[in-house]
């Protein structure tokens, strides 16, 4: 009878258990002891071996003939648990029977001794769909059991399960496998089972596992259904995976603002696969670019990357053209396109193509992050002082509209070089210069962030304003998209709320008198061209 690989390969000896030694060892140690508990509480992302190891425990403490802790799956116990014919040891799946009768019914067998073996072993899995009525029942069971009576719970959602329960479990967390355990588990089926496997296939088979080892052994099963051999064009066809050349193309594309090769990447992407799985890549590839910046020497940073010798010179190449902050910018933006894909699918191509468009050209980013970086630059070079290292090093600077007192380059002149005409006479205590009439919007964005977080519906009231300070009198103008909201605006409580916003922000205008007016149509405010 055909089995699939994963069970086929599923391990029957704590030795075989991939990864998970300091678990694995000390339940060897504890059978060859005799100091096996009475309840146990497995918890890990799916695929680990949790129901793994609580099969393979039940057998060690029901083995005829144990070594070192060890089942050895040929007495009548251990063939008969393996196959499932075992009527001591149960397995019952909480997600389907997670009322308080299936719990009562457990409560009313544990009492009775094992028919054909030492202990009776209960092993309740994705524990955590039990519901409270259940708990509840369980518990003084869980804690006082016969001698007979072993329980093994295994979750995949700790958080869920209540403190009274975990505190009477030995509690064991599986980890995660990593990509090189993953790639030598599948290298070696693939040997047993006569099946041609890449390097590269493996590790990308692994990466789309997300640790899992359930996940990597089915995928590898389904790559490898029709008999030929698996590879990474065979992986990218069935599995939609990115493959790493079109993550590395999309890379230089953006950094060198090459659109027609952005377009031809998403419209390649959306042909092989999911534009999610694509973007996923993606974002692991803008990940693992930031890595190789933030950490001083490759050998160093490949203890993070878990990359092959190709694909490490590869991502080294393409993180060359990009600077720490523009790569911590980016994953914002792509980690925010793909939540907007989950929300819409029908139009995945286009938050991608916009996504890779506003990465290239910095000035399409409208974040508070990224316009405050580009107002402090454009501050410094009007200012005639050196530029701030990291934000000029991001920032492309354009020609602004700005008070007749100062003077702006010209077009083809770089702002690094512009020269300040003759100050104007006095800086005001609060330390705006009187030249700058708009300068107080540079943290207007901010100020109405912290408005809203503290007051909602000021926040709302203030919702798509904009901000004028003219020196000259002292005034910050505030107009609103609504006329009937200046009159709701106009109170003593929300001027003083905006100057301690605009204070915690950097721009203190404390003496500044606060004038709330309409919005008029087709009125250009006067502020910074940003």
């Amino acid at each position: 009878m055909f089995r699939t690989l994963y069970r086929k390969y599923r391990p029957k000896t704590f030795g075989d258990v991939t990864g998970q030694e300091h678990i694995t060892s000390v339940l060897r140690w504890q059978v060859a002891n005799n100091r096996v508990g009475h309840a146990y509480l497995f918890c890990g992302t799916r695929g680990t071996g949790k129901t793994t190891c609580a099969k393979i425990l039940a057998r060690a403490v029901n083995c005829e003939n144990p070594a070192d802790g060890e089942p050895c799956g040929t007495c009548a116990s251990c063939r008969a648990i393996d196959s499932g014919t075992s009527t001591d040891v149960i397995e019952i799946d909480a997600a389907s029977n997670n009322g308080v009768e299936d719990v009562r019914s457990i409560i009313d067998e544990v009492a009775y001794a094992p028919a054909m073996t030492n202990r009776r072993v209960y092993i309740v899995d994705e524990v955590h769909m039990l519901s409270t009525s259940a708990f509840n029942a369980l518990l003084k069971t869980l804690e006082e059991p016969p001698e007979h009576a072993l329980f093994i719970l295994a979750t995949t959602e700790l958080y869920k399960l209540p403190a009274t329960i975990v505190s009477r479990c030995q509690r064991y967390d599986f980890r995660r496998l990593t990509i090189a355990q993953l790639s030598s588990r599948l290298k070696y089926i693939a040997e047993r089972e006569g099946i041609g496997l890449t390097d590269d296939a493996a590790y990308l088979l692994s990466k789309q596992a997300e640790g899992g080892m359930r996940d990597a052994i089915g995928l590898f099963d389904l790559c490898s259904a029709n008999g030929a051999d698996v590879d990474t064009a065979r992986v990218v066809e069935l599995l939609g995976a990115g493959d790493y050349e079109s993550c590395v193309r999309a890379a230089v594309a953006v950094a060198k603002k090459d659109y027609s090769e952005i377009f031809a990447c998403v419209a390649a992407a959306e042909e092989k696969s999911d534009i999610s799985a694509y973007w996923s890549e993606l974002l692991s590839f803008w990940r693992d670019m930031l890595v190789s910046k933030c950490i001083p020497g490759a050998d160093r940073a490949a203890e993070y990357l878990e990359l092959s010798p190709e694909r490490c010179a590869a991502l080294y190449g393409a993180a060359e053209l990009y600077t720490v902050p523009t790569l911590s910018r980016h994953c914002r933006v792509l980690d925010e396109a793909l939540v907007r894909m989950q929300r819409s699918p029908k139009s995945k191509r286009v938050i991608a193509e916009v996504a890779l468009v506003r990465m290239a050209d910095d000035r399409l980013d409208d974040s508070t992050a990224a316009l405050a970086a580009r107002i402090s630059a454009l501050e410094d070079a009007i200012a005639g002082a050196p530029p701030k290292t990291i934000a000029s090093s991001e920032i492309r600077r354009e020609p602004v509209a700005v008070d007749a007192t100062v003077q702006t380059a010209p077009a083809n002149v770089p702002a690094d070089n512009v020269k300040p005409s003759a100050q104007p006479s006095g800086t005001p205590d609060n330390g705006i210069p009187a030249s700058s009439k708009g300068i107080a919007v540079a943290a207007w964005q901010d100020a109405l962030e912290r408005i809203a977080s503290t007051d909602a519906r000021t926040g709302a009231l203030l919702d798509g304003s904009e901000a004028v300070y003219d020196n000259a009198s002292g005034t910050l103008r505030i107009s609103t998209p609504l006329r009937g909201m200046v009159r709701m605006l106009d109170t003593d409580a929300v001027r003083d709320a905006i100057k301690r916003a605009l204070a915690s922000c950097g721009a203190p205008l404390p003496d500044a008198k606060i004038v709330f007016i309409p919005a008029q149509k087709n009125e250009k405010p006067d502020l910074l061209d940003l």
